[in-house]
């Protein structure tokens, strides 16, 4: 009785339980942003220059002691969401730990990044920082799970022997495998590396809950998206997007706000410009990484992967992501850049329409959006309050 009575506490799908927080999370963020820009309150708080680089370096600090301290309540909510659908045993001590952890590492990367983009702006101008954001977008695809490792302790090792005898295309000619070590249910690996030097991220769970076949089809589905040249479509969209960001934040800085990038109050105001461009990216990339889904499952079966075989994987991933195999065409159109498992199978039943895309290029935009300051790269509503998601966001 007690059992059945805490099973049916949930009155929303897990899904749109994920959705409302995001939708919150997201949303404030960008209100706070736009009141910021045009009320000229970051100038009444930060003041226009900085007379001393202690003044501008204790400025930056307060500024992202006060964006953690924002963004606790809405990551708690998210942990009471697992929490509420069982998702997640873990204790509210044990995940304030880790969060307070995986928080300042975020706090310290945001803070060097800053300090990088002031000082090469000081030598070098727009031209430096276009530079320096286009060295750091490549050197993060890079090393995605070393930023995964950085934030939240995740481990990750080779496959073993018998794994790799199993999967013998991921000996010969195709990408190396990755285990990641994680209990997070949502976490699904995907790519990592720049083109040409990837390799495939699973987590290792899913060798105790996935058949052989049901793995095989992955990683046949990845490996596609390798070989199709998705992927590289994804990390250049990606790339080209933060970088363009970037620039536009730069130049609504010193000709709309009218202050200069070297000063906090403008390195601030540089941050909520990129994170009303990185809001624009949540609605329009999404389109992007959605062909690259259909098209790569396209792919997966014309390698051999029934489609009976490909259903069976994709839902079992989808009952770990998310667990809404349908919803409408509105929701998936403006909240997800991973189409249902039901839409993904009418799609394979229309030839006639078949989509080349850009493989997890509105999620790559997120992880990257740090090197323009951006303040939503960890408030979307598949990672928040999640921080084994913030460098490897939940892929197809």
């Amino acid at each position: 009785m007690e059992s059945s009575r805490e099973t049916a506490l949930p009155t929303l799908p897990y899904a749109m339980s994920r959705r409302r927080l995001g939708i919150c999370y997201v949303g404030t963020i960008v209100t706070l942003c736009v009141i910021g820009l045009s009320t000229g309150a970051i100038v009444n708080c930060f003041g226009a220059s900085d007379n001393l680089l202690r003044s501008w370096f204790f400025n930056i600090v307060k500024f992202v002691i006060c964006f953690t301290a924002f963004s606790l309540p809405f990551d708690l909510a998210g942990f009471a969401i697992e929490r509420r659908y069982h998702r997640t045993e873990q204790s509210l001590a044990k995940y304030l730990q880790t969060w307070s952890k995986a928080a300042f590492k975020h706090a310290f990367l945001f803070l060097s990044v800053a300090v990088f983009l002031t000082f090469i702006n000081r030598l070098f101008g727009l031209a430096g920082v276009l530079l320096g954001t286009s060295t750091l977008s490549l050197l993060l695809i890079a090393r995605q799970t070393e930023i995964a490792r950085f934030y939240s302790g995740m481990l990750f090792e080779e496959p073993s022997q018998f794994l790799r005898a199993d999967f013998p295309q991921n000996r010969a000619g195709a990408s190396p495998l990755i285990i990641a070590l994680t209990e997070e249910r949502c976490f699904s690996g995907g790519i990592v590396g720049l083109p040409g030097a990837e390799a495939i991220v699973i987590p290792r769970f899913w060798l105790n809950t996935f058949s052989k076949q049901e793995l095989w089809a992955e990683i046949t589905r990845r490996n596609a998206a390798i070989a199709s040249g998705a992927h590289k479509r994804g990390v250049i969209l990606a790339v080209v997007f933060t970088n363009l960001g970037a620039l536009l934040a730069y130049l609504l800085t010193t000709q709309v706000s009218h202050l200069a990038v070297a000063s906090s109050a403008g390195l601030i105001s540089m941050s909520c410009w990129f994170s009303l461009w990185s809001f624009v990216g949540l609605l329009i990339l999404p389109y992007f990484s959605r062909n690259a889904v259909y098209e790569v499952d396209r792919l997966a079966i014309e390698r051999s992967v029934s489609e009976d075989l490909l259903w069976q994987s994709v839902t079992k991933i989808d009952k770990y992501l998310e667990d809404e195999a349908t919803r409408s065409l509105s929701v998936d159109t403006i909240f997800h850049p991973i189409p249902t498992v039901t839409r993904r199978m009418a799609e394979l039943k229309t030839p006639s329409l078949k989509k080349a895309g850009a493989w997890h290029a509105a999620r790559y935009s997120v992880m990257l959006s740090i090197l323009g300051l951006g303040l939503l790269g960890r408030a979307v509503h598949c990672n928040a309050g999640k921080p084994e998601l913030w460098a490897l966001l939940p892929a197809d």
